[in-house]
């Protein structure tokens, strides 16, 4: 069955000449396409209607009664998805004509799974799927010179030979000829949303674990937005035994796709010491308040060892449910035994250790001025206890290093261990790089780990690698790794902390150390979990599940264990992670646009810590979505007063002032957020438009340039770079990132485009100064006229007129009347300088509405100059705003005659036809207006305007997407694009140019008014009889 979503002539002819080749080969062919007519046979090949609303369910449907039968799908790749419900399919082929991930739906490596072959039809579209990590054996190249617009009879007969190729192995199978090879295997990972950006022990974990994986050749999937499906997948790996509410849904989910799950477990025993760990903090902080008051520290030092236990998560659901529980050492592994008996199915997999970086000492010690410290490399929390390491080293002049996470879940007692006060010198600094943590390492002597529970502390096993002496604690699995080489303390005693720090700080390294860690490796690691996956699925296959169970979203109940809400809350205490479970359900709910679910959860989460930027910050997100944004603000400026750094604090603020207008504001802090978090796309993406409004560029480039760096593939953003140095009259630059551009995807519009912007730029600067009949390149750009002076060469004064004219165009009217001020006050001012400065404001008086201030200056240019294309122009504007049309209409032709290349004159024409209801004359004259300057708005406007009633939507469509490779943020004009594909029945891609909107204005009132009825749209074609 050979299946097209694409439409029109070019399209239908392309599939009609694969599909005669096909049958040319020997093959009977069926194309289904969406027909608009009925279905009529094409030379002995069937041709089934896919309908308006593209129902590939049905036509499957109706081949299953055809028999086994192979799925070509020409462009979209939803059909191998929906075939894969349909045992009669045997083989899926994908021709690839697009290069955008986005013209998929879906992933590209996730296409790349599901289709048996992808025929690729020009070399960008195969390095997009390699890229993407594709096997190569699954891609065939077959260049043909027009693909995404009309493939040639020669061509598809290429085409269907890669085909038939293709094919073979399914004839093959059928007599056992043919050795099958064993597909990669599909693992989903998945974990707590905030793995990245708030990192911790599980973090490194998934990480590596991932890429010795890969390294096997496994397809790993991270999805940390609980959004994939686990039907796509052989097994699903779950992470942290202390997100026990978390991972049951997770499990859930996974066990009613019927996909076995295992669990690395991380599983800390912390009955042993959560309590104890918060009463401690609560008096270490106090001390700290009391000013390190040593008489009432031992008056009032606590008996931690009187203090109850506080019992465990529950995971009985987990642990009966999954196929393999992945503990990391012996000590983890009795604890679960111990509290869940034989029915936990155990395999322990030790983690791995290696930064992958060289370590050199003098880098650490000249940019911090110290060495030969004792270092302890942890988030500051109270289960890493660093206020009681603080407190033992509290008379000792050794020097102490606290490498922090870069944030923490405890502010006030981030704040007591920044306040305490030592004999010694105390360095905290913030998140280290690789390099330089192992700086750090290989600059100290000793690494010391006094926490609560370790399993079994990756920094130490680093710490030992670098050569550092390391001193842990006992609870947790660091004694299964260390054993002898190691010393011990015991976290609730500072005698017992300092100890073992002077210990080994006067001690050689013991010489058994570093062989330890080099024991423990990712490789092996990664060794081992894909042999407990193997495991598992050769067991899966001999049992599957006897029941299905309900996994719809449970909201807790009053009868729930009620939470400590101590300041001491962290990621994983009892009454922090709980706190963190809360959360992560309020944030899931609001992605899912559950609004009221979400205030449910996060207002539970804010009692529960109300000093939590993140519960703070998660809440003005809501209330944006809403458009409550005197709330949304509010809730941000709290989190603010908390973290004044924190990058999506400043962005939520500044989507709120420019909510309100306040776009210098919010320019600010886009940019401080950004300086913060260089790589948050949404945030980015805001400055841009930001940016386009102000007329400010130096940021935008200086901040995409570091993004481009990072991420060279990302074509969308090095174009935006490409335009923004373009605006800051950076050529050169300009040019080389939109050549880079075309060498990695030719068929890319946008580039070429701007590449043709940049060769007239050139030819400006190096050619006589424009007069004002002719303005800068960006005027140019925007339609004005081309004159040029043959005398004078184009300098400063011309560069602030293009700059002034951008700021026109931005409405910053008062602004452009300053500057033409000044320009007229310069007595080097060639005369086509100041015409063109007096034309500027005149346009800027008539868009105030200012008539006859405009009318004065445009006369008094026509009186010096009577050729001047613009000020007749501006006259005809003058004229048709005071409806005498005739007038108009004789200033735009006179305009025309001189200049028949200028595109203004042509919009305005098309102004005068339209009003005198010419509708095809209005059409002529704004299309020939739009193949000058695409970026003339007037035309553009009035082109929709009439081709709603001529029913040419389709170039509609096509000039309002050439606008917008232009000004991709244009919000008005993207609305007019995703109406335009709803009126011509493409809802996808009006559903597409909805999300683009909302993206930066989530409560855009007509679009989410034009997202219900597509939506509605959608759902009725979905119900309707087959």
């Amino acid at each position: 069955m050979l299946e097209t979503g694409q439409t029109g002539a070019a399209a239908e002819n392309s599939t009609l000449n694969l599909a005669e080749s096909l049958v040319s080969a020997g093959k009977r062919v069926v194309v289904a396409a969406r027909l608009g007519r009925p279905e009529v046979d094409h030379k002995g090949i069937e041709v089934w209607d896919l309908g308006h609303d593209y129902n590939i369910s049905a036509i499957l449907k109706r081949m299953r009664k055809q028999g086994p039968y192979v799925l070509v799908s020409v462009g979209p790749a939803l059909p191998l998805f929906e075939s894969r419900a349909f045992e009669e399919c045997r083989h899926r082929i994908l021709i690839c004509q697009a290069s955008d991930p986005s013209e998929y739906g879906v992933r590209p490596e996730i296409v790349a799974e599901v289709a048996d072959k992808i025929v690729c039809l020009a070399e960008a579209k195969q390095r997009f799927f390699l890229e993407a990590g594709a096997p190569s054996k699954r891609l065939e190249l077959v260049s043909c010179e027009n693909a995404s617009e009309h493939l040639s009879l020669q061509e598809s007969e290429r085409v269907a030979a890669a085909v038939v190729k293709a094919c073979e192995p399914e004839r093959s199978a059928a007599s056992a000829e043919i050795t099958l090879v064993e597909k990669p295997l599909r693992v989903l990972m998945q974990n707590r949303s905030n793995t990245f950006t708030q990192r911790g022990g599980d973090t490194v974990v998934i990480e590596k674990t991932a890429a010795a994986l890969r390294k096997r050749g496994v397809q790993v999937t991270i999805d940390l937005e609980n959004s994939a499906n686990p039907k796509d997948f052989e097994i699903v790996h779950l992470f942290n035994f202390v997100l026990s509410s978390l991972l049951r849904s997770q499990g859930e989910r996974a066990f009613q796709a019927g996909v076995p799950f295992v669990v690395t477990t991380l599983y800390e025993d912390v009955n042993l010491f959560h309590n104890q760990s918060q009463v401690a903090a609560q008096f270490l902080m106090e001390y700290v308040g009391r000013g390190q008051d040593r008489q009432w520290y031992a008056a009032n030092r606590p008996d931690l060892s009187s203090v109850q236990g506080c019992g465990g998560f529950d995971n009985a659901w987990t642990v009966d449910h999954a196929a393999a529980l992945l503990t990391n050492g012996a000590s983890e592994s009795a604890a679960l035994r111990r509290d869940y008996g034989s029915r936990a199915r155990i395999r322990e997999v030790p983690l791995g250790c290696d930064l992958g970086v060289e370590g050199y000492a003098q880098n650490f010690t000249a940019t911090f001025g110290v060495e030969d410290f004792v270092l302890c490399v942890g988030r500051i929390e109270s289960r890493k206890n660093q206020l009681m390491l603080l407190k033992a080293l509290e008379d000792s002049e050794l020097p102490l290093v606290l490498a922090a996470g870069g944030f923490t879940y405890q502010p006030e007692y981030d704040r007591a261990v920044r306040q305490f006060k030592r004999k010694g010198r105390t360095l905290v600094v913030g998140r280290l790089s690789e390099e330089m943590l192992a700086a750090a390492y290989r600059a100290a002597r000793v690494h010391v780990l006094p926490s609560w529970y370790e399993l079994p502390g990756l920094v130490s096993l680093e710490a030992a690698l670098y050569g550092c002496q390391v001193v842990t604690t006992r609870q947790g699995t660091a004694p299964d790794y260390f054993g002898s080489e190691a010393y011990y303390c015991n976290p609730a005693d500072e005698a017992s902390i300092l100890n073992a720090v002077t210990t080994a700080y006067q001690a050689p390294v013991r010489p058994g150390l570093k062989e330890v860690a080099m024991r423990y490796n990712w490789e092996q690691a990664g060794q081992q979990t894909y042999n407990a996956y193997r495991e598992v699925i050769a067991g899966n296959k001999q049992s599957a599940p006897e029941k299905v169970i309900d996994v719809s979203f449970q909201r807790p109940t009053a009868e729930e264990p009620s939470v400590s809400t101590s300041p001491g809350g962290y990621d994983l205490d009892a009454s922090a992670t709980k706190f963190q479970e809360v959360l992560e359900q309020g944030e899931m709910a609001a992605r899912r646009k559950e609004y009221n679910l979400a205030h449910e959860w996060l207002e539970r989460a804010e009692r529960m810590m109300p000093c939590s930027v993140r519960a703070l910050r998660a809440r003005g997100a809501v209330f944006f979505a809403e458009n409550n944004v005197s709330k949304a603000k509010a809730y941000f400026e709290r989190a603010h007063a908390l973290d004044a750094s924190d990058a999506r604090t400043l962005s939520g603020l500044g989507m709120c002032e420019m909510h309100d207008g306040a776009a210098e504001r919010a320019y600010v802090l886009f940019v401080a957020a950004l300086e913060k978090d260089s790589e948050h796309l949404v945030t980015l993406l805001q400055l841009i438009e930001c940016a386009y409004k102000l007329g400010r560029f130096e940021d935008v480039s200086r901040i995409l340039t570091q993004y481009v760096d990072k991420h060279p593939e990302n074509l969308d953003m090095k174009y935006c770079l490409a335009g923004a140095l373009y605006k800051q009259g950076c050529v050169e630059q300009a040019e080389e990132l939109a050549e880079e551009i075309l060498k990695t995807d030719p068929n890319h519009l946008a580039a070429k485009q701007l590449i043709n912007a940049l060769k007239e730029s050139k030819e400006v600067a190096a050619s006589p100064a424009p007069s004002m009949g002719s303005p800068t390149p960006s005027q140019t750009s925007r339609g004005t006229a081309p004159q040029q002076s043959k005398t004078q060469c184009f300098d400063a004064l011309d560069r602030r007129l293009a700059e002034l004219e951008e700021e026109k165009r931005n409405r910053k009217f008062s602004s452009v009347e300053s500057g033409v001020k000044d320009i007229l006050n310069q007595v080097t001012a060639r005369k086509e300088q100041v015409q063109h400065a007096r034309l500027l404001l005149a346009e800027c008086e008539m868009l105030q509405g200012r008539m006859p201030e405009a009318s004065i200056i445009i006369e008094d240019i026509l009186r010096q100059d009577p050729t001047c294309t613009r000020a007749l122009c501006g006259k005809g504007a003058l004229a048709a705003a005071a409806h005498k049309l005739d007038q108009a209409k004789e200033c735009f032709l006179e305009a025309n005659r001189l200049d028949p290349d200028y595109d203004v004159p042509l919009a305005g024409l098309g102004l005068c036809a339209g009003w005198n209801r010419n509708h095809e004359e209005a059409w002529q004259y704004y299309r020939a207006a739009l193949d000058r300057n695409p970026e003339n708005v007037r035309a553009l406007l009035g082109l929709i305007e009439v081709g709603y009633p001529l029913r040419r939507l389709e170039e509609v469509e096509r000039a309002l997407r050439a606008y917008l490779e232009y000004h991709p943020i244009d919000l008005e004009l993207l609305y007019s694009l995703a109406g335009c594909c709803f009126a011509q029945n493409k809802l996808q891609e009006a559903l597409e140019e909805v999300g683009k909107i909302t993206l930066f204005v989530p409560d855009h009132e007509k679009a989410l008014e034009l997202k219900g009825m597509i939506e509605e749209r959608l759902t009725a074609s979905r119900s309707a009889p087959i």
